[in-house]
């Protein structure tokens, strides 16, 4: 009985499932955490979708981990320049739509400069 007890103290192959809950976070890389929080913050999607580029070109060539996240960085960060993209063009519509005499660049209006100079001066 002795012998099995020695036997079953000795060192087992550490399973699968036990290695993933030991994650090594120094290994982690920095651009794609950097990615992933910029793109939550939705003010910093541009550079969630540059550090997220960024991480996965180290990531192809480092033993680092964190592919997962540069890849939510991304998406997150494209779908809030995309929405800000539309919310922009969609003001400018409503703008045109809602304030059709505000049609002008020019501080009175269109119409304001005439051939001929400003109104009154002829």
């Amino acid at each position: 009985m002795a012998e099995k007890d020695k036997k079953s103290d000795m060192a087992q192959p550490v399973t699968e499932k036990e290695q993933k809950q030991k994650f090594d976070w120094t290994s982690l890389n920095t651009l794609a955490v950097v990615s992933l929080a910029a793109s939550i913050s939705w003010v910093g999607a541009l550079v969630g979708v540059i550090t997220g580029h960024i991480a996965l070109a180290q990531l192809k060539t480092s033993g680092e981990n964190g592919k997962r996240l540069a890849q939510v960085g991304l998406g997150l960060g494209y779908f809030y320049l995309f929405g800000w993209i539309i919310l922009g063009l969609l003001g400018v519509v409503i703008k045109a739509l809602v304030f059709p005499e505000l049609d002008g660049l020019q501080p009175m209006g269109p119409g304001y400069m005439d051939f001929d100079g400003p109104r009154g001066d002829h």
